[in-house]
């Protein structure tokens, strides 16, 4: 079953960033095994290979697994990434559009993709130079 899309872009200025939000299904799945887990983290040790990505971070409730080609920006890519959520969610609720399954930030060098799957999110940090919409088919997450 195809899922709802509806997209916000706020872009008015040529080097203004973009952001876009698009809807959850209605019942997102729950996660059957750890093999879904395993399955995640084999996609993103073979995205993390690939030139222009920068790094990734996956959280769970308790725990997260961060892999950032510099360290020293482990703590602002963080930051970032937990604002990007919660500035989505807002929106989300402020415009009615369900729940956030997706979002995604351009800025002039660089863009972040960031999901909600199962009782995970991850964000994917990357050149402004990759499609962020094939990165996240080659994530291969429900």
């Amino acid at each position: 079953m195809p899922r709802k899309r509806k997209e916000e872009d706020t872009t008015e200025d040529p080097n203004a960033q973009t952001v876009s939000v698009k809807q959850e299904p209605a019942a997102p799945r729950e996660p059957q095994t750890e093999r879904d887990i395993e399955r995640l983290q084999d996609s993103l040790r073979r995205l993390k290979v690939k030139k222009g990505i920068i790094g990734y971070i996956l959280r769970a409730e308790k725990s997260a697994s961060i892999d950032i080609n510099d360290p020293t920006k482990i703590i602002d890519y963080a930051v970032l990434s937990s604002i990007v959520l919660n500035a989505g969610e807002i929106l989300s609720s402020s415009f009615e559009l369900g729940g956030v399954y997706k979002v995604t930030l351009e800025g002039e060098k660089a863009k972040m993709l960031t999901l909600r799957t199962n009782n995970h999110s991850l964000s994917v940090f990357m050149e402004n130079t990759l499609d962020s919409d094939k990165i996240h088919r080659e994530l291969d997450v429900s």
